[in-house]
């Protein structure tokens, strides 16, 4: 059985006098109930829709699959590694010979408790 697939509906709306495409992304949810995440992208300006169609058909794929192919190259490789604070400040001490000792002033008597009688 294949995944749950979305559907893709284009369309043009207008909204206060103005018209723009919108691609709404639907979920469908198959036998097994797995839920597909969904996305609806709004103000999408008809000659971008337009180069995307064309885009899709130059590849043979639809416009759903074509978006879904250029969101996955967008975010791939984008994760940052999680740095160790820490580490790194202790490999930069290391590498700066180990840090340094500083003189610690002497504590003075400390002063005497206000009075409130």
């Amino acid at each position: 059985m294949a995944p749950a697939a979305e559907v893709v509906r284009a369309r043009a709306l207008s909204f206060r006098g103005r018209t723009s495409a919108c691609i709404d992304c639907t979920p469908r949810i198959s036998r097994v109930s797995l839920v597909v995440a969904s996305i609806t992208i709004r103000d999408l300006d008809e000659e971008t829709k337009e180069r995307l169609r064309r885009r899709a058909a130059r590849r043979s794929r639809s416009m759903e699959d074509e978006v879904r192919h250029i969101l996955r190259e967008a975010v791939a490789g984008d994760e940052q590694p999680v740095i160790d604070l820490v580490g790194s400040i202790r490999a930069l001490m290391e590498r700066a010979g180990g840090g340094v000792e500083l003189a610690l002033p002497a504590r003075g008597p400390t002063r005497t408790p206000p009075s409130f009688d």
